[in-house]
């Protein structure tokens, strides 16, 4: 029995920090486009405080699944007390824009430099959010992913040798 790490194991943690940053930096793009897009689409609804709840929109949107829900909360609300049509037309907004987010552009851009699967996302957010509250809303899908990547290089890597290929794509 030795102490040592296996030969290479060093190698193999020391790039985990370098995948991490290039998951954050990824999220950190789309997370910009999401505000961007929210205080335009706000903007062109004509929705009061338009580029401040656009703002909050992309603050919130760094709670993957749940932010842009609690995002269109306010926006409603103000948008209500000006008119209910325009309310209607601020959650129609909303719901466009979590779909496009959440479907299209996050999977596309995070799945790339991360791949984790979705309900192992969703069941850490649902851990994490029980036992710290929004706090952990926000630091699950960091964790998460630091984690999967950490299992992924030291062991499926690096001890069983796997390096993530089918034997289909082999052949």
């Amino acid at each position: 029995m030795s102490l040592h790490p296996p030969a290479g194991f060093r190698l193999r943690t020391e790039t985990i920090p370098r995948r991490r940053t290039r998951a954050s930096a990824a999220r950190l793009a789309v997370r910009g486009f999401a505000t961007a897009a929210g205080a335009g689409g706000l903007i062109a609804a004509a929705a009061p405080l338009a580029l401040t709840l656009g703002i909050v929109s992309g603050l919130l949107n760094f709670i993957p699944n749940f932010g842009p829900v609690l995002a269109a909360i306010p926006a409603a609300l103000l948008a209500l007390m000006q008119s209910p049509m325009l309310a209607v037309y601020v959650l129609l907004f909303y719901a466009v824009y979590q779909a496009v987010d959440g479907y299209v552009l996050t999977p596309i851009v995070e799945g790339r430099m991360v791949e984790i699967p979705p309900a192992l996302i969703l069941a850490a957010q649902v851990l994490f959010g029980i036992l710290l509250g929004v706090f952990g809303l926000l630091l699950a899908m960091p964790i998460t992913a630091a984690a999967f990547i950490f299992i992924k290089i030291a062991y499926v890597e690096g001890v069983l040798g796997d390096d993530g290929t089918s034997p289909v794509e082999e052949s």
